[in-house]
């Protein structure tokens, strides 16, 4: 499974991570997705998004940083965007995250770009560029 991450300086409630997938797909005109908590790993509970195809879909899973292992901008928590699935779904899971909670996004999994660190502002932009590129 890939990976794209987020630094973030608070834990966000489900409530709000739902709230935050949702107004990101509402952004670019996508079909709502559903949120759900679901078993992951060793049967701890997660959240997974599911589109509307097989293929559209995304784990959040979020983690405290241990001990003065802060990452950046002094965060305290990493948010990371986890699937075999569709890039450009991912894409805007991780965007709507970003955008509601974080000031950094890191592209590892290569949903647009793989390994770049981008700002917020710049990634909406590059997923807006993909977007005009398939439509």
């Amino acid at each position: 499974m890939k990976s794209s991450s987020i630094p973030f300086e608070k834990r966000p409630t489900y409530d709000e991570l739902i709230n935050s997938v949702n107004e990101g797909f509402s952004q670019f005109k996508k079909q709502l997705p559903k949120v759900a908590l679901e078993i992951y790993g060793q049967g701890g509970k997660e959240p997974f998004v599911k589109g509307q195809s097989e293929d559209e879909w995304c784990w959040i899973n979020i983690f405290d940083y241990p001990g003065s292992q802060e990452s950046n901008n002094d965060c305290q928590f990493t948010c990371a965007i986890e699937s075999r699935g569709d890039d450009l779904f991912s894409a805007i899971t991780t965007y709507a995250l970003g955008k509601k909670f974080g000031k950094v996004i890191c592209d590892d999994a290569g949903y647009l770009a793989a390994g770049r660190e981008f700002t917020i502002h710049e990634f909406e932009s590059e997923l807006k560029k993909k977007l005009l590129l398939l439509n």
